[in-house]
């Protein structure tokens, strides 16, 4: 797909996002599940972090990065004050260690080592990772989504068109039926409007698709 838009300045939609609570809670991913959507998307949360504490540092260096702080070094040189994906994971197991999180073995003592692709590890890469790409994902998303609610916007970039940049043997709409209905007239696709909608399960951001021509 080529997304036929251009960028604009998302503050709105992030001062929006700063609005987020930071929840301390032992619910387990199943049970964040079943709590309804609105509830969700207003809280910051993991599974099974019951600490107030590390819950709003993670919120506050994710927003720190969504926004792009900057700050000036003795030089008078900007840098940015939240750099990333590995920073983030580096402080927040330390902060998991501090705090005494990890994986809980079957007889309700801490596993003493540390799990990097165990999930249910917070001190973990793996988990450390998935928290941080969830918030920045849901972040962005729900920012393009708002900018594309623009009435300007909506009325001259309305669509979505599929593109074939190579060719192929085998044509893609033949095997795939979500795009057997955006072949045209003359074999030219119709353009496709797509909509960002909050996931009822996940409380993520997603697209819907339909045909506008």
């Amino acid at each position: 797909m080529s997304a036929l838009l251009e960028p604009m300045p998302f503050w709105e939609a992030l001062a929006y996002l700063e609005g987020k609570e930071a929840v301390a809670s032992a619910m387990t991913t199943p049970e964040w599940q079943r709590m309804p959507v609105a509830v969700r998307v207003k809280a910051s949360f993991s599974a099974t972090l019951t600490s107030a504490k590390a819950a709003q540092e993670i919120t506050d260096y994710l927003t720190g990065f969504v926004r792009g702080e900057k700050a000036v070094n003795d030089k008078g040189k900007e840098y940015y004050v939240y750099q990333g994906r590995a920073e983030f994971v580096a402080n927040m197991r330390s902060r998991m260690l501090e705090e005494g999180f990890g994986k809980v073995l079957h007889d309700g003592t801490l596993d003493p080592e540390i799990h990097d692709n165990d999930l249910r590890d917070l001190r973990g890469c793996r988990r450390l990772q998935l928290i941080f790409d969830t918030q920045t994902e849901q972040a962005v998303s729900f920012a393009q989504w708002q900018e594309g609610q623009d009435p300007d916007i909506l009325d001259v970039y309305p669509c979505q068109r599929f593109v074939r940049v190579r060719p192929v043997h085998t044509r893609r709409s033949s095997a795939n039926p979500r795009h057997s209905c955006m072949t045209g007239p003359r074999g030219h696709p119709p353009s496709l409007s797509s909509q960002f909608i909050p996931d009822t399960v996940t409380g993520r951001m997603k697209r819907r698709w339909r045909t506008t021509g």
